[in-house]
Order: structure tokens, then C-alpha cells, then sequence
């Protein structure tokens, strides 16, 4: 751990301490935080940096945010984000570490980025709508809160980790969009009196800036590969 964080430059060093602070603070100041809720932001900081790095250490923090989160998610009945953690996200965390392993920079453990084509990315538009609004059905039939900002979440998100274990760097182009729709959910959570919505806001506004970090990152490393 402690080889790892030496590693880190200025800027992803100072997230992870901004972000911490950020929420020692709320902890303090604001009674709808508990441990699980602690732990899910810490994990989750510290898993969307060192993914932005392209470090495969991101999938062992990532298991134990997503666990955590799975937890927060189903207590505010976003059953799209319970079912996307459980049955797909915690998965692939296991299936990354695995495919990561064959495109790694010699022992660094910094991965290989690659970048899609133009078709690639038409597809890649065509399938998201569609299943954005096929899934925000089946949602609302389940009486989901928030149906398409929900689905919107879940269906980039599975996307957006399919793209992340194949290293491409266009993930992080739905990963910014994943991050404001689920900022968007967590502040109506919040309006609604939702336990841990405060952090999960915290948590999600730390995801957005680094994803435009992890996009400058990772257009460089899909350059060096």
C-alpha cells in the first residue's frame, strides 16, 4: 500500500486528501453518516485514482467499496445500482485483475490504454440509448425511485466497466456522465432524507473530477502504448 501511494503524483495525492478531509468533516457535522458509508467513500476514492492511473490495485480497493455501496444503494431502493454492483460490477472486479495482468507495462503495474475507432464509438451511442430507456421500463415496473436517471446510471455504467477491463479510454467519456446523473440522485436522496446521501455526494463529485483526469491520463497512456 505504502509502495503504491509513493507512486502517486501531486494531483492524485491531493484528491484522495481533499476528499478524506472532506468527509471527517461531514462525519462530524452532519448525523446520516454511519461506518458503512465512511468506508464505501474512502474505498471508492481511492479505487476510481488508481484506475485513473491505470494501476490494477484499483480492483482490490473496488471490491470493497462496491460491497459497501451494494448495502447504501438497496437502503435507498435504487434497485438499478443494487442490481448493477451485485450481479455485474463486483464480477468484473475479479474478471479486470485477470485480463489487466496480460497488458501490464512490465512490473510498474500500470496497464497498456487503447482507443476505439469511429464506428466503434456510433455503436457504442446506439446500444446506450436503447438500452437506457428499454431498462428505465423494467424499473418503473419495479417502482424504482428516480426509473431513467437510475437506468442511465446502471446501463453506462455496465458499459463504461466493459471498456475499463478492455482498456479502452473512452470509458471515462460515460464514466462523466455516469458521475453527474448519480450526483443528480444521490441530491434528491438527500431532499428525501436519505441516511449516507450527503457522502454519496461527496463520493460522486470526487468521481466526476477524476474522470476528467482519468480521460487526460489515459489519452497519454493510449499514445505510449
Amino acid at each position: 500500500m505504502i509502495k503504491i501511494l509513493t507512486k502517486l503524483t501531486k494531483f492524485e495525492l491531493s484528491l484522495i486528501l481533499v476528499i478524506s478531509i472532506i468527509n471527517i468533516i461531514s462525519l462530524f457535522i452532519f448525523d446520516d453518516v454511519n461506518l458503512i458509508g465512511f468506508i464505501s467513500l474512502i474505498t471508492g476514492v481511492l479505487c476510481v485514482v488508481m484506475t485513473a492511473k491505470g494501476h490494477i490495485s484499483c480492483y482490490y480497493w473496488g471490491i470493497i467499496n462496491i460491497a459497501t455501496y451494494i448495502y447504501i444503494a438497496y437502503m435507498s431502493s435504487f434497485y438499478g445500482e443494487v442490481m448493477l454492483n451485485g450481479l455485474y460490477y463486483l464480477p468484473m472486479q475479479f474478471i479486470g485483475i485477470y485480463l489487466w495482468k496480460k497488458d501490464l507495462k512490465g512490473d510498474t503495474g500500470i496497464i497498456r490504454a487503447k482507443e476505439m475507432t469511429r464506428k466503434q464509438l456510433i455503436i457504442l451511442g446506439l446500444i446506450s440509448v436503447t438500452l437506457i430507456f428499454g431498462y428505465s421500463y423494467v424499473l418503473e415496473l419495479l417502482q424504482g425511485n428516480l426509473p431513467l436517471a437510475d437506468s442511465t446510471s446502471t446501463v453506462l455504467s455496465v458499459i463504461a466497466m466493459f471498456l475499463t477491463v478492455k482498456l479502452y479510454k473512452e470509458q471515462w467519456l460515460l464514466w462523466i456522465i455516469v458521475n453527474i446523473v448519480s450526483i443528480y440522485m444521490w441530491t434528491i436522496a438527500m431532499f428525501q432524507g436519505e441516511q449516507n446521501s450527503i457522502l454519496m455526494i461527496v463520493m460522486w463529485s470526487a468521481y466526476l473530477v477524476n474522470a476528467f483526469y482519468g480521460y487526460y491520463n489515459w489519452k497519454r497512456l493510449a499514445k505510449n502504448a
